[in-house]
């Protein structure tokens, strides 16, 4: 497809089909029946209501309006291959905050290291593996890092902070 490498399972399709159904119509759905996001193809003919865990699609398709208000010539389908990579990538930055907490700063890198080069973690996350697999490892370690911050916060407004910083953190990863 004009050089871009095809999305090698099934799974990113289904994703994608939400996400350019959130660019055309707005919403995940392909209509609206009854006042509900309805998809027409799953469960075809007569459909299904939407279910509410479309956090990866909207992602999916703000971050395509982001991305082609700089570059019109960007796809969907080029912006969902590099987005599993992107999340996985974000994983390495509280993994090296954890470990140099207890380790120093060589400890940081090593453990980052680990979390980048991880095979089972790869496997599942790189480009193309359009999917939300990446978010199991980048939000446990966020909320761990969050958690660590307030744990050891001087004041108790930072405490607040960090605490309600890693609460929102737990409730859009439940969402996601």
């Amino acid at each position: 497809d004009s050089g871009l490498t095809y999305l090698p399972t099934i799974d990113p399709y289904y994703w994608l089909r939400f996400s350019e159904n959130i660019i055309k119509n707005g919403h995940p759905g392909d209509e609206i029946r009854n006042g509900q996001s309805w998809d027409n193809h799953m469960f075809a003919p007569g459909g299904r209501g939407m279910p509410s865990d479309m956090f990866h699609a909207y992602l999916t398709a703000y971050l395509f309006k982001f991305l082609s208000f700089f570059n019109r010539g960007i796809s969907l389908t080029k912006v969902a291959f590099y987005i599993p990579v992107l999340i996985s990538a974000l994983a390495v930055i509280p993994t090296f905050f954890i470990a140099r907490r207890i380790t120093g700063n060589f400890g940081g890198f090593v453990a980052a290291a680990i979390i980048a080069m991880h095979p089972s973690l790869l496997t599942r996350t790189m480009g193309g593996i359009f999917d939300t697999d990446g978010y199991n490892v980048t939000f446990p370690l966020l909320i761990a890092w969050i958690f660590l911050g307030a744990l050891e916060a001087k004041n108790v407004k930072n405490n607040a902070i960090l605490s309600s910083v890693g609460g929102l953190l737990v409730g859009l990863y439940s969402f996601a």
